[in-house]
């Protein structure tokens, strides 16, 4: 699974991500997984391995959107939020940080009306929950020629 550490400011907030919302999260994950295979005309059984794949990749994709979501729904608890990167980081007397945002961002007045106010910033790292115990396994279209266990009738 690639884990790409650099914010995607121009895509902020789309795909399967725009429905999930505090209160329902449980249930907007659910759905979202369930979507994926409503669309599907044939059982995992059924499918060619290269099915198989495609649907891997596409629920990957669409989960590492939702956590990436979940991590911001949870981390700001509703709270107005810009995603930056966080370019730079000074220390002397005081510590300075340096934070890059895309200059569409929607919230971009309220950044710069918050110039001189207190802020928080939260650091989650959504990366840090995009592990797994195992890739996903998919079943091979030809079966081993030599795979253990089958019985090879003596021969």
């Amino acid at each position: 699974m690639e884990n790409n550490t650099q914010p995607d400011f121009e895509n902020e907030g789309t795909d399967a991500a725009q429905a999930i919302a505090t209160e329902t999260m449980f249930g907007d994950l659910r759905d979202l997984v369930l979507e994926l295979f409503k669309h599907r005309k044939k059982s995992w059984q059924e499918m060619t391995e290269a099915d198989q794949r495609e649907l891997v990749s596409m629920v990957e994709s669409n989960v590492i959107s939702a956590v990436k979501e979940c991590v911001k729904i949870i981390a700001t608890r509703g709270h107005k939020s810009v995603r930056a990167l966080l370019e730079q980081v000074t220390i002397k007397d005081e510590i300075k940080a340096v934070l890059k945002c895309s200059k569409a961002h929607e919230l971009r007045h309220d950044l710069m009306d918050s110039a001189g106010d207190e802020v928080f910033i939260v650091m989650p790292k959504a990366s840090d929950l995009l592990g797994q115990k195992n890739p996903a396994k998919v079943e091979n279209d030809q079966l081993e020629l030599f795979s253990e266990g089958v019985d090879d009738g003596g021969i």
